[in-house]
């Protein structure tokens, strides 16, 4: 009987006690719980995901200053806490300099950025933006770096565009020449620096048959038209000084009837060059040196009137 009525007692201490334990435990879980939340809410990579959300936030409204600022703290953060900063953190604030015409922090972001991934878009803005830093040296080598990367993505024309406008800059003849007739598209500019390098290089023939064509296919490039005018005007005169010089220094009927002979094909330049400045001059009239070109044209071709016309505009200049 003693036995019978203290088992139950014991029992019912047992479980008491392991409930008490047991509410402890949950206790002691929820306020661990409680406290490790606090700790990561107030952690510093908890504030690195936040203030990186904030700054994406903003460069994704187009908000590029204020995200530029944000994106240079997040930067700082994920150096403070020995954290790799993400491809995309670089780029976005490469872009966002860029963006807000800050050309020296864009080329030193894309440099982190391009070091982590190469992608078509970045390339080009890096190089963009060494562009409008003026240092063409710079510009080439980066150029040079990345053109296997951009030849082989699609992006040839780009590639031999960036190259002539380079070439352009240094004003080197060889390359221009070179690079050129792999053009897709030109324009007046690219054009006539083709055509002054041809002719710095003394390739005479190639540079009179690149003339008349580009001229036939565009003839509102008035630089092409004037430089033709001038070619002409310059190799008639010349000819003329020639020819003028050889027969005064044997006046004889023989050497005259060759001269009213020379003096033919020397006509036949000057009215090429005379039609080209007349040309101009319809678009630029009060060009000063069309007017002085024609009036010494005219007075070679006998043309007095004309001659005098030309004199009485440069007289009233």
């Amino acid at each position: 009987m003693y036995r019978m009525y203290w088992y139950p007692i014991g029992i019912f201490l047992s479980l008491s006690c392991t409930k008490i334990t047991f509410m402890r435990v949950i206790k002691v879980f929820i306020l661990s719980s409680i406290l490790l939340g606090t700790l990561f809410s107030c952690s510093p990579l908890k504030k690195l995901e936040s203030s990186e959300t904030t700054a994406l936030a903003s460069y994704a409204n187009r908000n590029y200053e204020q995200a530029y600022s944000q994106l240079l703290a997040v930067i700082n953060n994920y150096k403070s806490a020995n954290q790799k900063v993400p491809y995309q953190v670089y780029l976005k604030t490469a872009h966002s300099a860029s963006q807000l015409g800050n050309a020296s922090s864009a080329t030193q972001y894309y440099v982190k950025a391009l070091d982590d991934s190469l992608t078509v878009d970045a390339v080009k803005d890096y190089l963009l933006n060494m562009n409008k830093l003026g240092d063409v040296a710079q510009a080439n080598a980066v150029l040079n770096k990345y053109s296997e990367f951009l030849s082989n993505n699609g992006q040839k024309e780009y590639l031999v565009n960036q190259q002539f406008t380079h070439a352009l800059v240094t004003e080197d003849d060889a390359v221009i020449i070179e690079l050129y007739p792999q053009l897709t598209t030109t324009n007046e500019e690219q054009s006539m620096a083709y055509l002054n390098a041809l002719e710095n290089t003394d390739k005479n023939k190639e540079t009179l048959l690149f003339v008349n064509k580009l001229l036939n296919e565009n003839p509102s490039y008035l630089k092409a038209k004037e430089w033709k005018a001038v070619y002409y005007y310059n190799k008639a005169e010349n000819q003329y000084q020639s020819l003028m010089d050889a027969y005064n220094k044997d006046k004889n009927y023989t050497a005259y009837v060759y001269l009213k002979r020379d003096l033919k094909k020397v006509t036949e330049d000057f009215k090429i060059s005379s039609e080209l400045f007349e040309d101009l001059r319809n678009e630029n009239a009060t060009e000063t040196k069309y007017i002085k070109y024609l009036k010494n044209i005219y007075l070679r071709l006998e043309m007095k009137r004309e001659a005098a016309a030309m004199e009485a505009l440069l007289a009233d200049g």
